[in-house]
């Protein structure tokens, strides 16, 4: 009886042991952000910071304020994943408001699913992206540098003041 005892335990042990699933936990960021730089449009290969920046990204109609209080040569801005586009607003100096700022553009994508693991699920990579609507008040040009967003390693854009 006790040898019957043992064998079902150890049945039982081994069914436990192997119907458990090992425990995703999901760390990194999923979907990347487009990383901008900014550089002196009169000398193109240094950086460049912007006073008082601040970055409007309209979401459905609405600006949605992504602020920098400090002077900055580079940012990770969201992209929208529920269009194939993202229109921003970028003010330098908006804490001085006789001498701010702004130019609006548009960022033009198209955008693909990958699915990353069971506990993050799926990212969206952007694929193919184009400057449009650039209005130029203090923002030069707008080089890509980076034809696809698929992580946040390098810069994706460099903007030229």
């Amino acid at each position: 009886m006790t040898k019957l005892l043992i064998k079902i335990t150890g049945i039982l042990f081994i069914l436990f042991l192997t119907s458990c699933e090992r425990d995703d936990i999901c760390i990194d960021p999923v979907t990347p952000k487009l990383i901008v730089r900014f550089y002196d449009k009169d000398h193109p290969t240094e950086l460049k910071k912007v006073t008082d920046l601040q970055v409007k990204i309209d979401s459905l109609d609405t600006f949605i304020p992504y602020g920098i209080t400090s002077d900055t040569d580079s940012i990770a801005i969201p992209l929208r994943i529920d269009t194939n586009l993202t229109n921003y607003r970028f003010i330098k100096n908006h804490e001085d408001t006789t001498n701010e700022v702004s130019d609006d553009f548009t960022v033009n994508y198209e955008r693909e699913l990958e699915f990353v693991s069971r506990s993050c699920g799926y990212k969206t990579i952007f694929n193919n992206i184009s400057i449009s609507n650039l209005s130029n008040n203090w923002i030069d040009h707008i080089s890509i540098k980076q034809q696809n967003i698929l992580n946040e390693k390098e810069a994706h854009l460099y903007v030229y003041h």
